[in-house]
């Protein structure tokens, strides 16, 4: 999934370098479903939402380990 994210920003960055509709300008393509880029951008923001809120939980799950035992780490 990692690999999605640069893929989705590169291809944006290509296709708004032709500044043509993107639409347009996908569907000369054969092989490529008209649907593919809106559905790889939708999986790329909800790996960053995804990754956000992973890292949000495992800094309160930090912060609850030293509420509950703050004088063990210390030692």
């Amino acid at each position: 999934m990692e690999e999605v994210i640069p893929f989705v920003q590169d291809a944006e960055q290509q296709l708004s370098v032709l500044r043509a509709d993107e639409g347009l300008t996908l569907s000369q393509f054969e092989v490529w479903p008209k649907q593919r880029l809106d559905v790889l951008r939708e999986a790329a923001g909800q790996f960053r939402e995804l990754s956000y809120l992973q890292v949000k939980y495992q800094k309160w799950m930090l912060q609850q380990v030293w509420v509950l035992y703050p004088a063990s780490l210390c030692d």
